[in-house]
């Protein structure tokens, strides 16, 4: 035996009776697989009823054995399998796809009795890949299977159980595959059907899926008897109790019993944990105000059955609640009454002090009949703010202070607060009553809303262009003017001081200023002092498009580029020229001519292909083009076969017939339409003269039409080949 050192080495590692089992195993053939290179070589080897798998690598000058059976017999098979790599001279297989003494391809051929194609044998190699893969991992995934046949859905990456246990060879490896295909109803090759024993396979499969049948009812019977049974359903109505500081769930079981607190984590958790088994019935309202708070209390990270209402959050929850008609009666007091809705807003009134004698201001909340607030309310924020005090909710005028929740009903303002442009535009925000002096000295002014708009091509670091827009309010004397910025609108001119006059501008319109911009996308440019948008391929149509959108009391200032966009297109007059004629062909070309602008043929021919749109000039500024051709002209030249459209230079050669068409008589210079009608009126189409009488033979009828037809040529003077087969000869 002619080996190499680490070979021989590895051989008289093993004891006697290992090497002496080693070599009965091998003599016996009991090596059944083998595979590998000069690295890896890996082998199973079967005894009767027992098999095991083998792995020997080599690492630096020396080979290291591993196998399933850790006993002596696993030693032995080890042996084995390195005697059949010796006996082999080194030579096996990449992958374990071999059958006996044969590879899988050549068990196929001989059975199919021809050569795979290029497909079949594109489809083998991707089975042999997957087998390999199995033999070194000994998993097989979704993705596997997915290869061999794209309908495999992928559901998970754990590995597939698809027999009762691991195929020895390649041929039971694709029998379990198409056994798992066909449950699937997912087609196989047709050219594996040779090796396919469905039979087999599901001899195999029915037992074992029996078997694992088995073993999960019998594990889902004890598991179920072992279940604590279920408790029974119950009927539970919910409450909201609110204090002073939190928003407190009851909850009341059966008919007649008394609301109780859910005042611990234990409470609350049993709570969460029947809901969500479906073990509360409830109603509509109940059901409403249980879902509204667990999620309240899961943002809250709250379990013990509370909500504070020093949390904004939890206010603004109030809120949507008291709006809900459905919770009418479910949200009480501490005395266990339902809060009562008062259909009379609250309002500010703004009052010289009365406390304290100073020149400032006091806001004094009251109710509709002027009766004053005299405690602390809570505030519950929202698109329409609610004010609850302990038995009441009051609708009421939004709040200035942002993130506080308990609202003082009284507080003091400075006079020089109040009494200044921002203090006037705060008290008509709240719509506050106004003392009569102050009102006396308020001054209404209107701001005009302006957009300067414009395009530069030196915005920005790069070449792109851009629409520049200053957004800027003036009153009527343009004395004051705002600009709206990153931040919101600034003054950047105002008049002169006038202690005896405060102005109060309407903003309606201002407000929205930044909303109405929006669509262009712009962004505020701090080097340039503005807004600028990216002039895009589609910037005309949008651009259009949102100033139709613009209210009518917005003035807009375009430069002369923008102010192409709103003019009208410019129009052009379309003929087509005869360049040649041929007996009764014509050559023609499409003019179009744009009067009243100096155009090259370049743009002009842009704007034509542009086909209406908009097109942007050298020049400067966007034109778009209109043909001036009639519905009826348009219809007769598109019968005619033509395209107003195309300046390509081409010449489109015509026959006079197509040509007299009477609706395209305008679109011809008269010249050119005289030779065409000219032409084709001289044609003759139903020229059937008789069979001249001293013919001596008689026709037969295609003999006749093909005399016709000789005579048609004749008289329109028309080129003709007389065939063989007319029979007229």
């Amino acid at each position: 035996m002619n080996v190499d050192r680490a070979t021989l080495d590895f051989l008289n590692s093993f004891s006697t009776d290992e090497k002496q089992e080693g070599q009965r195993l091998h003599k016996e053939g009991a090596v059944t697989q083998i595979f590998g290179n000069h690295l890896l070589i890996q082998g199973r080897v079967e005894d009767a009823d027992w098999a095991c798998r083998t792995r020997i690598q080599l690492q630096g000058n020396e080979w290291f054995g591993e196998a399933d059976d850790k006993s002596d017999s696993g030693r032995a098979a080890l042996y084995a399998t390195m005697l059949e790599k010796v006996a082999r001279k080194g030579e096996l297989p990449e992958a374990p796809n071999e059958v006996g003494e044969k590879s899988l391809t050549e068990v196929i051929e001989d059975k199919l009795g021809r050569g795979l194609t290029g497909e079949e044998d594109e489809y083998l190699g991707k089975m042999e890949r997957r087998f390999r893969r199995f033999e070194l991992e000994r998993e097989i995934f979704d993705s596997d299977l997915v290869r061999l046949n794209p309908r495999w859905p992928v559901e998970s990456f754990e590995p597939l159980i698809l027999w009762p246990s691991p195929p020895r060879d390649i041929v039971e490896f694709w029998n379990y595959i198409a056994h798992a295909f066909e449950k699937a109803n997912y087609p196989v090759p047709s050219f594996l059907e040779v090796i396919t024993d469905r039979e087999w396979t599901r001899e195999r499969m029915a037992s074992w899926e029996k078997r694992r049948e088995e073993s999960e009812w019998r594990y889902q019977v004890e598991v179920f008897e072992k279940r604590p049974v279920d408790d029974a359903v119950e009927t539970v109505e919910f409450r909201l109790r609110i204090s002073t500081r939190e928003a407190r769930l009851m909850v009341r079981t059966g008919e007649n019993g008394a609301f109780e607190r859910v005042a611990d984590e234990e409470h609350f958790s049993r709570l969460e944990e029947r809901y969500a088994n479906g073990g509360l019935r409830m109603s509509a309202g109940s059901e409403i105000l249980w879902s509204k708070f667990i999620h309240a209390a899961a943002k809250e990270e709250s379990t013990d059955g509370g909500l504070s209402l020093d949390r904004l959050d939890n206010c603004r929850l109030l809120n949507r609640l008291f709006h809900q008609r459905e919770l009418e009666g479910l949200i009480v007091n501490l005395d266990e009454h339902p809060f009562r809705l008062s259909r009379e807003p609250l309002r500010w009134v703004c009052r010289p002090d009365s406390v304290d004698a100073s020149d400032d201001y006091e806001m004094q909340l009251v109710t509709a009949s002027g009766e004053e607030i005299s405690h602390t309310l809570r505030l519950l924020p929202g698109d329409e703010a609610l004010y609850m005090s302990d038995e009441w909710v009051f609708t009421g005028p939004e709040h200035w202070a942002r993130g506080e929740t308990l609202i003082d009903p009284r507080v003091v303002i400075p006079s020089s607060v109040i009494e200044s442009e921002s203090g006037v535009a705060f008290l008509f925000r709240l719509g506050a009553k106004l003392p009569a002096p102050l009102e006396k000295k308020i001054r209404e002014e209107s701001l005009r809303i302006i957009f300067n708009l414009g395009i530069s091509s030196g915005a920005t670091a790069a070449s792109s262009e851009h629409m520049l827009m200053k957004i800027s309010a003036v009153n009527s004397d343009e004395s004051r003017e705002e600009v709206l910025g990153r931040e919101g609108w600034e003054v950047v001119k105002q008049p002169k001081g006038d202690a005896e006059h405060i102005f109060r501008y309407d903003r309606g319109l201002q407000r929205r200023a930044g909303r109405l911009i929006a669509p262009m996308q712009p962004t505020f440019d701090g080097n340039l002092g503005c807004y600028r948008a990216r002039v895009t391929k589609n910037f005309p149509e949008k651009y259009a498009e949102w100033l139709d959108s613009l209210p009518e009391e917005i003035e807009i200032i375009a430069d002369a580029d923008l102010a192409t966009l709103q003019a009208d297109p410019v129009e052009a007059q379309v003929s087509f020229e005869v360049v040649d004629q041929e007996i009764d062909w014509f050559d023609l070309k499409v003019v179009v001519k744009v009067e009243g602008m100096d155009l090259t043929q370049d743009e002009i021919r842009a704007l034509v292909q542009a086909r209406g749109q908009f097109v942007r000039m050298e020049r400067g500024g966007w034109l778009r083009l209109k043909m001036n051709l009639s519905e009826d002209q348009q219809e007769a030249v598109s019968r005619i076969g033509l395209d107003p459209f195309d300046l390509s230079g081409e010449v489109h050669r015509l026959h006079a017939l197509q040509l007299a068409e009477p609706a395209a008589k305008e679109v011809f210079d008269a010249n050119a339409w005289e030779r065409i009608s000219t032409r084709a009126r001289s044609l003759k189409l139903q020229v059937r003269p008789d069979v001249p009488a001293g013919l001596n033979v008689n026709l037969r009828p295609y003999q006749i039409e093909g005399f016709h037809f000789l005579a048609y040529l004749t008289t329109n003077r028309f080129g003709g080949i007389l065939a063989d087969d007319m029979g007229l000869g």
